[in-house]
């Protein structure tokens, strides 16, 4: 994961806030950082590197002539085929990257780029000519991000935590509150603080300074209709949108591993991801109670398939203090689950940069 923010319009001691909420996202991106400022736009962002390891990949990623500016969180999984595109179409790449992607693609569709993406994204673009700021959020929200609009400027970022940086307050929403203790989530926009809302998934937002931000949806379920008439067909599509699905998630130039419980959803995941004759890394968490340890099932059902099986035994004084999962989710996570994946995550980071789930 990478950490991204930005401040569109006219601060005080821009340049030092922007550097603040960067510096806040710092966990999320330990390989690189990188601002950009101007008279109307200051962005931030701190490197996961995962694609393109080089120093071509820094952000803020630009187009050819500087006037476009990008901070980029996720993955697009279908950038070979869009990058194809665009060299075809006289665009110069400098990079590897997928994110270098995005700029050519807004160059060539505008706006209307969001709806060529598939992957797992949050992003802003600043287009300099036109005093332009779009934010964007992938189909279902898997990648993170907040915004805070007060007196015609817009300060957004990764985490909560770095608009909190910038000064942002944090008097609770009410509304927020009673909806994460009736049904234990906070529906979107809204958090948990008033003065900070959370982009909506499939959501694409335009802000220009002095403007209010304006939001539409890109993508909806409902509009999705079925290519299939028969169970069969239904079941053989399933199956190579599975296969596919893992492959394109398993691009990368860094080691990728599975959390494996041996449950349906991480069995997929690891049978599809040994197809193309790699030998995954497969990582399962355990307990000294059996009742509770998933460690002896996840072993027969790895057993079965060429993996590196790796079984991370956790003790009740191994668990993470619930201080440090605090900073992590800035918001109420009403999940324990959160405790032995943020144990299991600790242990995988010796061995791969990134981690697949089911």
């Amino acid at each position: 994961m990478c950490g991204i923010s930005g401040i569109v319009g006219s601060v005080p001691d821009r340049d030092a806030l922007i550097s603040r909420m960067t510096d806040a996202l710092a966990h999320r991106g330990p390989d690189d950082r990188g601002i950009y400022s101007d008279e109307s736009c200051a962005l931030g962002h701190r490197r996961l590197s995962i694609i393109d390891l080089t120093a071509a990949g820094h952000q803020p990623m630009t187009n050819e002539d500087g006037t476009l500016q990008l901070v980029f969180n996720g993955e697009i999984y279908n950038f070979p085929e869009l990058r194809e595109e665009l060299v075809g179409l006289g665009h110069r790449f400098r990079s590897r990257t997928d994110s270098e992607v995005l700029v050519h693609l807004y160059e060539e569709r505008g706006e209307r780029m969001v709806e060529a993406l598939r992957g797992m994204f949050a992003f802003a673009l600043w287009d300099a000519p036109r005093r332009r700021l779009l934010l964007a959020r992938d189909h279902f929200g898997q990648k993170p991000l907040f915004y805070a609009e007060r007196d015609g400027t817009l300060l957004f970022a990764s985490e909560i935590k770095a608009l909190v940086a910038a000064g942002v307050p944090t008097a609770p929403d009410p509304i927020a509150i009673d909806q994460l203790l009736r049904v234990q989530c906070v529906t979107s926009p809204r958090t948990c603080f008033a003065a900070i809302r959370r982009l909506p998934p499939a959501t694409l937002a335009v802000f220009e300074p002095g403007q209010s931000l304006r939001r539409r949806r890109y993508w909806n379920l409902d509009d999705v209709s079925p290519t299939w008439t028969h169970l069969e067909d239904a079941v053989e599509e399933a199956a190579s949108l599975c296969r596919k699905a893992v492959a394109e998630q398993l691009v990368a130039d860094v080691p990728v591993g599975i959390f494996f419980s041996g449950g349906i959803d991480s069995s997929i995941v690891l049978a599809a991801s040994s197809l193309d004759g790699q030998r995954p890394l497969s990582f399962t968490l355990g307990y000294e109670e059996e009742a509770y340890s998933e460690a002896g099932a996840a072993a027969e059902a790895a057993a079965g398939q060429d993996t590196d099986h790796h079984v991370v035994m956790m003790r009740a004084r191994d668990a993470a203090r619930p201080d440090e999962l605090v900073t992590m989710f800035d918001e109420p996570f009403p999940d324990v689950a959160a405790l032995p994946l943020a144990y299991l995550a600790r242990a995988a980071r010796a061995h791969v940069k990134v981690a697949l789930t089911g």
